[in-house]
């Protein structure tokens, strides 16, 4: 999308006289048809109707930086629009006129297809919020329960979800609502956090998304092709399927830069905030939460330079891993509004604690004592030093 487009739709808005806004709309049209996202094509011979869809071809996906770009300051409004035959299964193609229509009525900036619905950006909503937004970034961050010491800096990290649920990063209070705790990750008790917490310090999401970007990089064109037609005839399921193609195409084509990203930020900031919501469900106490959080510093502060760069590769994992997830995907303009208050708000935990502070020290044995207990209930052989030899080579311990 270049900005020639986006200025000709905002000219296109901003048109008073009729004429001029119908030459605007032929010039946007144009535009898009010629931008390799929509095809464009007439209804019949001499007809002044035309359809847009997608272009169905091996080279096409969703442009995720489209709806980055217009939706900088804030989520876009969701409207359905109308199929030419009402068959929902081509969805993706409507009449000319009813984007007309659609734009006129509803004042958008834009009108994106992401595979699943038709997103239209309101102009006077994106507009009111990016004024307002500096003076609203107090209600995403919630009063500091404490104040903040370097010991927090470990909870630091998952400050964007605790602050999603309304709590301070270093609020340790229990709480009776699991926060999905046992329906989205199956913990119900020590045992299950300890054991949830190990997976995501040895072998999280990072470990197969390097994993995917290494082979993928291999691959030329036509093997690319060939590996998406494969899964298209495999016994996935139908939802799977697309995910698996979407995530595939985006790391293939570097979407978002996605191929540079470092993965980890992805599994330890939710490390983090497992920590926080564990203890307050007092499956873990709060010192322990501290340490577990803690030791994550040596490795984190070898990888990425600040909280900013932290919460950037976080966010743009995060959007990697939602995928084709309409539900996670909704919430990503949320979690990026909280992290440009995290950053800016000048009573933000991050402008307390620095990245680079000098923190206690690294503290594994509780982790690894607790980790020991619960894999001893399978193996009663284990060995507690080799289990803490592993946490400690892990998360870099001795190198901070």
């Amino acid at each position: 999308m270049s900005d020639k487009l986006i200025n000709t739709w905002i000219e296109f808005h901003n048109a008073t006289d009729q004429d001029q806004k119908t030459q605007l709309f032929i010039e946007f049209f144009n535009l898009f048809h010629s931008s390799d996202f929509w095809l464009a094509t007439a209804v019949a011979d001499n007809s002044d109707d035309y359809t847009f869809s997608i272009k169905e071809d091996p080279e096409f996906h969703f442009r995720p930086y489209i709806i980055a770009y217009l939706s900088e300051e804030n989520p876009a409004s969701w409207h359905h629009a109308e199929s030419t035959d009402n068959n929902p299964e081509n969805f993706h193609q409507f009449r000319a006129e009813h984007l007309y229509y659609l734009v006129d009525e509803f004042q958008c900036d834009l009108v994106i297809y992401n595979g699943h619905n038709y997103v239209i950006f309101d102009q006077n909503t994106l507009t009111n919020i990016k004024n307002s937004a500096q003076g609203e970034n107090e209600t995403y961050l919630p009063d500091n329960s404490q104040p903040f010491t370097p010991s927090d800096w470990g909870m630091i990290l998952g400050a964007p979800y605790s602050c999603f649920n309304g709590w301070s990063c270093n609020d340790y209070s229990q709480e009776e609502d699991d926060g999905g705790l046992a329906s989205a990750w199956g913990i119900e008790n020590r045992d299950d956090l300890v054991y949830q917490l190990f997976t995501l310090l040895v072998r999280g999401h990072a470990v197969d998304y390097y994993r995917m970007r290494d082979e993928l990089s291999e691959l030329s064109k036509p093997e690319f092709d060939e590996m998406l037609a494969g899964i298209q005839k495999s016994d996935m399921n139908e939802s799977d399927k697309q995910e698996t193609i979407w995530r595939y195409t985006m790391m293939y084509n570097n979407e978002n830069d996605i191929q540079d990203i470092q993965y980890v930020a992805w599994d330890y900031v939710r490390f983090s905030m497992l920590c926080l919501n564990g203890c307050k469900l007092q499956y873990i106490s709060e010192q322990e939460a501290k340490n577990w959080a803690l030791m994550l510093a040596p490795l984190l502060r070898m990888v990425y330079s600040g909280w900013d760069n932290l919460w950037y590769h976080f966010a743009l994992t995060r959007w990697f891993w939602a995928s084709t997830d309409g539900d996670w995907a909704e919430c990503q303009s949320e979690y990026v509004n909280i992290i440009r208050a995290l950053l800016n708000d000048e009573n933000s935990p991050t402008n307390v604690i620095d990245w680079n502070s000098d923190l206690p020290p690294t503290e594994t044995h509780s982790f690894a004592q607790a980790l020991t207990e619960v894999l001893a209930k399978q193996n009663p052989d284990i060995d507690f030093n080799e289990v803490h030899e592993a946490i400690r080579e892990q998360v870099r311990a001795d190198e901070l």
